[in-house]
């Protein structure tokens, strides 16, 4: 069979218009036609929802402690069994780390390590073999939450207190007071942060400058913090 935009000299030419629509008609065609709608539909979904697929995780777990997800996986800590969790980004387990006492909050450092906070220490662990990598010891520093920005620093939350700390050393560089409950902490770009500001308020803040402050009077004794794919804040209160 030829086919032709315009007829030539040869006894079996169709145009290409003829051809496509029979294409189009086919059987294989009409069955790929649905699958890529159906696949389409699903991944939309995911994306409208996004909340839906970390919920069905998170109700099948105890003792949730910090959580924090990206792309390729789930980090968790769990301080009632002091270790710390790796699970598939469809809730999935795939490793544990006993880490000691008491761990409260889990951050991403980069694509091969994650850092881990508990009572007064930092520690950095290996996320692909789950392997504890270095230990910072922060005496004199209440720790509970816990994030990772500008490529070479943590800021530590507890209570009123917000403390940075060098990545590499471990070293404080400085510290802001806050009207308390800041006891997780989060960062949408790893150049702002986002905690809680007293009892009824949240705030990102980027450098010295307050971008904005939410408040409500739901955020009753505020206890966690965590940020989605698109940006959405979800906050978890104390009942």
């Amino acid at each position: 069979m030829c086919a032709t935009l315009t007829h030539r000299k040869c006894e079996n030419v169709i145009s290409l218009q003829k051809a496509a629509s029979d294409i189009r008609q086919s059987t294989q065609t009409t069955e790929l036609v649905g699958k890529l709608k159906e696949k389409g539909k699903e991944l939309n979904e995911k994306v409208q929802n996004p909340s839906d697929h970390v919920a069905k995780f998170t109700s099948s777990t105890q003792s949730l402690g910090g959580f924090k997800r990206n792309e390729q996986r789930l980090e968790r800590t769990s301080n009632t069994y002091n270790k710390h969790e790796k699970y598939s980004i469809d809730g999935k387990f795939l490793a544990t780390l006993p880490v000691g006492y008491s761990p409260a909050d889990v951050t991403q450092v980069d694509q091969s390590q994650v850092a881990i906070s508990l009572y007064n220490k930092v520690l950095i662990v290996d996320s692909t073999d789950l392997e504890l990598l270095q230990t910072f010891d922060l005496q004199g520093i209440s720790v509970n939450g816990l994030c990772f920005i500008d490529h070479d620093q943590f800021i530590v939350s507890y209570s009123s207190t917000l403390t940075w700390i060098n990545s590499s050393s471990g070293q404080k560089i400085k510290e802001r007071t806050t009207n308390g409950s800041s006891y997780f902490i989060s960062t949408s770009n790893k150049k702002d942060y986002i905690c809680c500001d007293g009892n009824s308020a949240a705030s990102r803040v980027v450098g010295k400058t307050t971008k904005f402050t939410y408040m409500s009077s739901q955020l009753f004794y505020p206890r966690g913090m965590g940020i989605d794919f698109v940006g959405n804040i979800y906050i978890w209160i104390w009942f």
